[in-house]
């Protein structure tokens, strides 16, 4: 499965104060934290995140500051990628390598966060809207 992060091809999250669609700004203290992978829907289908170890998560973190890190554990050793983000109401943009990329935030909780951006997922040519969903625990 895609990481959106990590292949720079996505962006992600967040949600109002109020943690629906309703308001127009991100309540950025309930952003910064560890979000670890939990579901992928495009076209219509829902990919549960397969790809944790049994010694630990996947995860992405937004840091104070603008510091933004995706986690790969692979035989439970933890890889990371680096990046900035930035948020404009809900909209969030990663910068990673120079190239930036953006998402709307979808829904922002204590303990979930969903982000919607555009992707060719299936490589046919045309963009697909993914709705990527991430758990706080």
């Amino acid at each position: 499965m895609k990481k959106i992060f990590t292949l720079g091809l996505g962006i992600l999250m967040l949600a109002s104060c109020s943690s629906d669609d309703s308001g127009s700004s991100i309540d950025a203290s309930k952003l910064t934290k560890k979000w670890y992978y939990s579901t992928t829907k495009v076209l219509g289908q829902t990919f549960p995140y397969e790809d944790h170890e049994e010694c630990g998560k996947d995860y992405i973190q937004f840091i104070d500051g603008g510091v933004f890190k995706d986690v790969d554990v692979w035989d439970c050793e933890e890889y990371e990628d680096v990046a900035n983000w930035t948020l404009d109401g809900k909209k969030i943009t990663l910068t990673f390598f120079g190239q930036s990329t953006t998402a709307t935030i979808q829904k922002l909780t204590d303990t979930s966060l969903q982000v919607t951006y555009k992707d060719d997922f299936n490589e046919d040519g045309k963009d697909e809207t993914v709705v990527e969903t991430y758990t706080s625990n």
